[in-house]
């Protein structure tokens, strides 16, 4: 008796082959392994982050009313670590940097133009912001090189971003300087002690409010990066003390509003113990600021710890959230400043009236205190559309990128910049932001893309089968 065994080869499936081409495209979006931080551009990241984010030049100026010095110091930090990091400018570019930047170079352009033709405004005053405007160019792109790096460089990216978010905790809490160190008002020549609100390391606590913000936000990305749940706790908390001591209305709601945002973000990876410890937590800050608003609008001037201008604060916040009512008392006559400014829009609407025509209003008597106000009524509907177009370039390429904790990141550095653009026209001179907007460009670069999900399609792939050959068969004689 003999047996043959007859060799079928079977052509591999089109669902295998797709799967084999979507795991190689995969491993490719993946960060490089390699990457490191070398120590010199750790040091100047640190430094530079605490000059930044803790306002170091600001309070030079308010001391010792030095400028040109500090941001000279800036400056040569910034070339330094543009030094260290070269390769990594240009990758960190494609994450909406681009758009920004080029917002900024159309904006000093097409503004310096415009005021050049204006008998009223001078060529130091031009000089300065374009200077100025100069300046938060090389920060953006520093910083986004600072943050494409961070991304890619694992372990050694976590640990920079931990000492990044503790820097922004340092920087929040210094509202309470003015608590336990009453003189420090004194040296910074504060005069909002008066009223009985405290801005720290800041010259308005407006800004310390935008800055326990951001703290949030860099809070959430090192909880969703680490895996542990108390940053977010921590800078929740941090946010809750500047928004109390500050009597910053644009701290209250936008703590409230971005605290909640990045307690649902963080339900990304799923419904779990941690996930809804902290939108637990975050739903507390709210309630417990809320509940101190109505309470404090309620007791009104007869309440004993508090000063006639907190309750004042407190009760046109209390009319914002609970009767809608925005107007020029409850906005502190920014309504008023907002209809100014587009009175002085409608004389250029396309190309503005030029940079410096909107420092301050004549009517109102101080800038307009609103970014798009200010874009408008500077470049016209081209510097506007250009702004809008970057942030909404930023936020598309975000939804593509396939990790958590940098979503997490723009989406909340985004709804912080909205804030901002909508209660202050100094956001873009303001360098922790400028430093902000440049991380979270670069980190957008540098995190791997969600590949596109799409229907299998059978491909066509002719195998030609190996001939039988009859020294191969296995031959059994019986």
């Amino acid at each position: 008796m003999r047996y043959t065994a007859n060799l079928t080869v079977q052509p591999l499936q089109p669902r295998l082959q797709l799967q084999a081409k979507t795991r190689i495209r995969r491993q490719g979006a993946q960060p490089a392994a390699g990457e490191r931080i070398g120590f010199l551009a750790s040091i100047t990241f640190i430094l530079l982050s605490i000059i930044l984010f803790c306002n170091v030049n600001g309070i030079v100026v308010m001391i010792w009313d030095i400028n040109r010095a500090a941001s000279a110091f800036i400056l040569a930090f910034c070339l330094i670590a543009l030094a260290l990091l070269a390769r990594h400018v240009m990758p960190s570019l494609h994450g909406g940097a681009n758009w920004l930047l080029i917002f900024f170079f159309c904006y000093m352009a097409f503004g310096a133009v415009m005021a050049f033709q204006s008998p009223f405004i001078g060529l130091p005053a031009i000089g300065n912001r374009v200077l100025s405007y100069g300046a938060s160019v090389v920060i953006i792109i520093t910083y986004s090189a600072f943050g494409y790096l961070l991304v890619r460089s694992g372990r050694s990216g976590v640990r920079m971003t931990r000492l990044l978010f503790f820097i922004c905790c340092i920087s929040t809490l210094s509202v309470l300087l003015g608590v336990v160190y009453p003189a420090w008002t004194d040296i910074t020549k504060s005069v909002v002690i008066v009223e009985g609100r405290y801005s720290g390391f800041f010259g308005n606590p407006n800004e310390v409010g935008l800055q326990a913000s951001l703290t949030v936000v860099v809070g959430s990305y090192v909880s969703l990066r680490t895996g542990r749940l108390w940053y977010f706790v921590v800078a929740v908390v941090c946010a809750g003390i500047a928004s109390f001591y500050s009597f910053s209305k644009t701290a209250i709601l936008l703590s409230m509003t971005v605290s909640t945002a990045m307690a649902f973000l963080m339900q990304r990876r799923g419904l779990n113990v941690k996930n809804v410890f902290a939108l637990i937590a975050s739903t507390a800050l709210v309630v417990i600021l809320v509940g101190y608003v109505r309470g404090a609008a309620a007791r009104s001037e007869s309440t004993a710890d508090l000063t006639s201008g907190q309750v004042r604060r407190l009760e046109q916040v209390y009319s914002v959230l609970f009767e809608g009512r925005i107007d020029e008392e409850t906005t502190t006559g920014r309504t008023l400043a907002l209809a100014e400014s587009l009175d002085i829009w409608k004389q250029s609407p396309l190309v503005g009236n030029g940079l410096t025509t909107m420092d301050r209003l004549p009517i109102f008597g101080l800038g307009p205190h609103n970014t798009f106000a200010k874009v408008l009524g500077e470049t016209g509907l081209i510097g506007f559309l250009l702004l809008v177009a970057a942030l909404a370039r930023l936020a598309m390429h975000a939804l593509h990128v396939s990790s958590a904790s940098v979503q997490a990141l723009v989406a909340g550095s985004l709804i912080v910049l909205f804030g901002g653009f909508m209660v202050s026209h100094n956001v873009l001179d303001d360098r922790n932001h400028n430093a902000m907007m440049g991380l979270m460009c670069g980190m957008a670069a540098g995190a791997p893309l969600a590949m596109r999900r799409s229907r299998p399609r059978t491909v066509g792939v002719q195998l030609q089968p190996v001939p039988y050959r009859r020294a191969h068969a296995g031959v059994v004689r019986g």
